[in-house]
């Protein structure tokens, strides 16, 4: 792959997100996500495992904003864990250390575009 190119196929846990769609899916199913929680999840996906901080988070999706910036993020994450299947007191994929950062927990794969893993 050249180094311009960009990486757009993640799989994780039983899910594989392409990136450059916003799409996910469990196996074949298409999953509905909007687009603040997807852009978590993309956030989460390129950190690979690493937590990334509430401010780093509100700053991606809500540049220049002015808006309630916890009660936001907290609904995106809370729709995000909702489609992945996922809560907050058994979490398997998404961790939050309360009250600063989110973490992605799960083991990746990266797919080159057009390749899938083994």
């Amino acid at each position: 792959m050249k180094a311009d190119q960009v990486q757009s196929h993640i799989r994780f846990a039983e899910f594989s997100a392409d990136l450059a769609t916003g799409e996910v899916y469990r196996g074949a199913e298409r999953l509905v996500l909007q687009s603040k929680p997807f852009r978590i999840l993309e956030l989460l996906l390129r950190s690979a495992g690493s937590y990334v901080n509430r401010e780093r988070i509100q700053q991606e999706l809500w540049p220049n904003v002015h808006v309630d910036g916890q009660r936001c993020l907290n609904t995106a994450v809370r729709k995000l864990r909702k489609a992945l299947g996922d809560n907050a007191a058994h979490s398997r994929l998404i961790e939050t250390e309360t009250p600063r950062a989110i973490a992605n927990r799960t083991h990746l794969t990266i797919c080159c575009p057009g390749h899938h893993a083994p």
